[in-house]
């Protein structure tokens, strides 16, 4: 799709990067009538440059920076920030089904950072945003990521038959966030781990239960004579 793009964007003589049209065509999820139109509309509002940010605020889409700031929050397991964040998101316009995507291709993103030598050569993306995934992943355990993966995966499915994205979005990150209450795979795993590692480490202390005092014992009373 990309390469067809790209061939539109010679003929008509115009300039636009490979992000940009990587843009158009995950936006488009596989149509290519509907990645033609969207081109077509942004060379038309172009000046014969189709940028990046022109074409993420034509669709509504969210920026880099809502997103790395709410996958924060769901770091630090602060629901109050990250529900703060969701509602910049709204209020700045964008569009919350996309956003919902754009959050699982993140933790993939994230994930692919994390266990890859070299994610340069995987993720197209620049390289700024790939030093920052790569920084992000720091903080979180693979097992983490795919649990978020597969949380939003869910949520994905779930905007299909009910219009309450918001809603939906909201409940997703809390429930990542209160992992207390969640008995997934991923989640026993990250616990597990979490508590090798404290073993490992020494800083995890088995306190045994105080012995209750035994009264004393009492001398049998020799019969009388």
């Amino acid at each position: 799709m990309v390469f067809r793009l790209r061939g539109v964007v010679n003929q008509v003589g115009a300039l636009c990067d490979d992000e940009t049209l990587e843009l158009i065509s995950r936006v488009s999820d596989g149509a290519m009538r509907d990645a033609l139109s969207i081109l077509d509309q942004a060379i038309a509002m172009s000046d014969g440059k189709v940028e990046y940010q022109r074409v993420s605020e034509m669709l509504g889409l969210t920026s880099n920076e809502y997103i790395f700031n709410l996958v924060d929050f769901m770091i630090e397991r602060n629901i109050e920030g990250a529900i703060k964040t969701i509602d910049e998101v709204i209020l700045s316009g964008k569009d919350v089904v996309q956003f919902i995507k754009d959050m699982t291709r993140h933790f993939r993103n994230l994930l692919l950072a994390k266990v890859s030598k070299n994610p340069e050569e995987i993720l197209d993306l620049s390289k700024d945003t790939i030093n920052r995934l790569v920084e992000q992943s720091r903080r979180l355990r693979s097992e983490e990521i795919m649990r978020a993966i597969n949380l939003f995966v869910e949520t994905e499915n779930s905007t299909k038959v009910t219009n309450q994205w918001r809603i939906l979005l909201e409940m997703t990150v809390i429930r990542y966030c209160k992992r207390e209450y969640d008995i997934s795979v991923e989640t026993i795993m990250s616990r597990l781990n979490t508590l090798e590692e404290k073993i490992r480490e020494g800083s995890f202390v088995v306190q045994s239960a105080e012995a209750k005092p035994q009264p004393p014992k009492q001398k049998p009373v020799s019969p009388k004579r």
